[in-house]
């Protein structure tokens, strides 16, 4: 194991010819190991290629043998498909400060139709795609106040842009009802402003994803958000960790 805990343990992580380009979003997948029963679990796709993936998780997956990984495309930009099947094998991964780890996943014997997908998902979340909306690397706080006076429901942020935030929340909020915002980035302070729900869908038992629009953010906040997307795009970063 290297110092910075890397561990290779396939082919080079720069197997593909192809820089990855990021993702970074938070999906929930299905994994199937021989002798295994199917698994549900959720996982952070930070970037892709056309020769696999790197993610984000709370265990690595299993050394030395094949997995299949099933997740819907729903909320990808032009998505060629309802959903990517394939099976990929752990290449290498690092251990994080915060018990996660990272690691890089190569695809193997990938399908005509699975490839026919990964390209036209590279081409959507190319830089030329404009992608706007970013996976929530660092630990961002979100709460919503769904009624004047009421109280405030700590939500979990799925993806962040200039103007706006998807959450998902157990609560009951109205589509295109005007809720509270509270949203602090990391290590800075919160804002209080107000939102308008433009989309809301049912996922789950009393659980909603809800799209929210802000409404007149603070200059404060827009500026803060910028500088996090520029980081999670690279622009500046405070790792010096390089792809």
């Amino acid at each position: 194991m290297s110092e910075m805990g890397e561990q290779f343990t396939g082919p080079d992580r720069r197997h593909s010819r192809r820089r990855p380009s990021p993702v970074n979003r938070l999906i929930r997948a299905q994994l199937e190991a021989d002798g295994q029963e199917s698994e549900a679990l959720y996982l952070y796709l930070v970037d892709m290629s056309e020769g696999g993936f790197r993610i984000n998780a709370d265990r690595p997956l299993p050394p030395d043998t094949t997995v299949g990984l099933c997740f819907g495309l729903e909320g990808f930009p032009a998505p060629p498909s309802p959903n990517l099947a394939v099976t990929v094998q752990r290449a290498w991964d690092k251990t994080l400060v915060e018990g996660t780890w990272v690691s890089g996943l190569r695809f193997v014997d990938l399908s005509p139709d699975a490839l026919a997908t990964v390209q036209g998902l590279l081409k959507s979340i190319a830089p030329e795609g404009k992608r706007q909306r970013f996976r929530l690397r660092e630990p961002i706080s979100v709460s919503v106040q769904a009624e004047p006076e009421g109280r405030w429901v700590v939500v979990v942020p799925m993806d962040l842009s200039l103007s706006g935030v998807r959450v998902r929340a157990f609560m009951d909020v109205a589509p295109d009802s005007r809720v509270g915002l509270m949203v602090r980035l990391p290590d800075q302070k919160g804002h209080v402003l107000q939102g308008q729900a433009r989309e809301v869908r049912s996922v789950g038992p009393d659980r909603q994803e809800i799209d929210l629009d802000f409404q007149d953010p603070p200059i404060a906040l827009t500026d803060a958000i910028q500088a996090y997307i520029d980081l999670m795009c690279g622009i500046q970063s405070d790792s010096g960790e390089s792809e």
